[in-house]
């Protein structure tokens, strides 16, 4: 009978063992999950496509810091636009983003270059006063 008891309490134990290591093991690769985010930029003017290929250069890429703290702005200044209904606004969505969840330089660069697109090519002021050069 005792044999019973120290067999039974011993699955128990080896159970509980099993069942918290499986839970740690869920918890990790759900971390991990998290942690592997990508973000992915779609623009369908094709007069960007061009534009960007023409005077994008690695070398003038700046840090990630520039280009969130820039790119903020222009999201902000952006929806703001489209809330007074400024001209060359009229038919633009909101954007809904924010641009410090970005981590990828890459895409940060072809966002604010997107809106340097908009201001020079396009003629369509985002930021009004001193803007970066």
């Amino acid at each position: 009978m005792k044999k019973i008891y120290i067999i039974a309490i011993l699955a128990l134990i080896a159970g509980a063992c099993a069942s918290t290591e499986k839970a740690t093991k869920d918890s990790e690769a759900e971390a991990q999950v998290q942690d592997t985010t990508t973000y992915e930029m779609s623009i369908v003017d094709t007069g960007f496509d061009y534009w960007f290929v023409k005077y994008d250069n690695p070398g003038y890429y700046r840090s990630l810091g520039f280009y969130q703290s820039w790119n903020q702005r222009y999201v902000s200044d952006w929806n703001t636009r489209i809330t007074e209904n400024s001209r060359g606004f009229e038919t633009s969505s909101p954007l809904d983003i924010n641009v410090y969840e970005i981590d990828d330089l890459a895409i940060q660069h072809e966002l604010f270059y997107y809106f340097q697109y908009t201001e020079q090519v396009k003629g369509i002021k985002i930021i009004y006063g001193f803007g970066p050069r």
